[in-house]
């Protein structure tokens, strides 16, 4: 079977899923790269962090619809 965890934690029958849904060259990709570093998932788990990115990306969305509809002449 090889060594625990060396596939990401993914059992064979995920891994054969994913490579049929995406390819061989995905896969590889998917299999080898789907560890998560301990770190950022704890970071993405706290409320802190969640409250900084949903400011953050509204401050975005918000100021890109402003220039967008400042644009746009309405009569």
């Amino acid at each position: 079977m090889g060594q625990p965890g060396a596939h990401g934690g993914m059992s064979e029958q995920e891994q054969q899923m994913i490579k049929m849904v995406c390819g061989p060259i995905l896969h590889s990709f998917l299999v080898h790269h789907s560890n998560f570093n301990p770190q950022m998932q704890t970071g993405m788990e706290s409320c802190p962090a969640k409250v900084v990115m949903s400011g953050g990306a509204g401050f975005v969305l918000g100021g890109a619809m402003g220039l967008f509809l400042s644009s746009v002449s309405i009569p």
